[in-house]
């Protein structure tokens, strides 16, 4: 919000005409204009991670349409009252019509007591649907990441790093991310629900990174992973569960493991 009421009060203080309606890729390309080429091929900031480049470059991209939305219905006295009450996620300032009705749903999940020894909690927070957009289109076609992530109602996830050479030989560099999200009802004429259309873009997910190592197994898509390590998918209900990175062998089987994740345990 707060970008956005920057950019709009500088195109108001120039005169300039107010690009109601403007597409983030059209963002992109009246930002490369403004900062000379600051998202053009060969910049520090194109050579940056998609996933950084995309968070960087959010406020900007989707702060202006959404500090302009509320321009239009009230003048900056309705810029105002977003800053002092603001979108509550991602997915309100892409979609400012969720924006007090759509709130976004607690998700809780924890660190599994088998990897505790081993591994410590190196991060954890909320992807919310621009980030799960943004880490599925560095994979699978961006209208399907931005299809898949629609819908999203919460997420929490939770990246472990190994703390222990117990984690065994080819282990210590890389960790294991987790995430639990929770999807939106299905729409009565939907043919499919949120949370399936989640699923299945993970397993595109998986087929991307890992050809033909996907299979369906006790309920949950698993894939083996070249060096010993596995990914699962596990859907029930309005919620999905991701894992990927954990050692193949000495540690919890793989239901066991998103059981703890998901609270089931004991």
């Amino acid at each position: 919000v707060a970008e956005g009421d920057a950019l709009l009060t500088e195109l108001v203080v120039a005169g300039a005409p107010l690009p109601f309606g403007i597409s983030p890729e059209a963002m992109l390309s009246m930002m490369g204009e403004l900062g000379g080429g600051a998202a053009a091929d060969g910049t520090e900031l194109a050579k940056a991670p998609g996933i950084v480049r995309d968070s960087l470059l959010f406020p900007y991209v989707y702060g202006l349409p959404l500090a302009m939305n509320a321009y239009a219905g009230g003048g900056f006295a309705a810029v105002n009252a977003l800053l002092e009450d603001p979108p509550a996620s991602t997915e309100q300032v892409m979609h400012p019509d969720k924006i007090g009705v759509d709130p976004p749903v607690a998700v809780a999940i924890a660190r599994p007591a088998g990897l505790a020894t081993a591994y410590r909690v190196a991060g954890t927070d909320v992807l919310g649907e621009f980030g799960l957009r943004s880490w599925l289109s560095r994979w699978i076609p961006q209208e399907d990441a931005a299809a898949a992530a629609a819908g999203w109602g919460g997420d929490r996830y939770v990246f472990l790093w190994p703390q222990s050479t117990g984690v065994g030989d080819g282990h210590l560099d890389h960790g294991i991310i987790a995430i639990s999200t929770r999807w939106d009802p299905a729409a009565p004429s939907a043919s499919r629900s949120e949370a399936e259309e989640f699923e299945a873009a993970l397993g595109c997910y998986l087929d991307a990174r890992f050809p033909g190592a996907a299979i369906e197994a006790d309920g949950m898509t698993f894939a083996p992973i070249p060096g010993g390590d596995w990914a699962a998918i596990v859907r029930e209900g309005d919620g999905v569960i991701y894992v990927e990175g954990v050692p193949a062998s000495g540690w919890p089987d793989p239901a066991a493991l998103i059981d703890e994740i998901a609270g089931r345990a004991g």
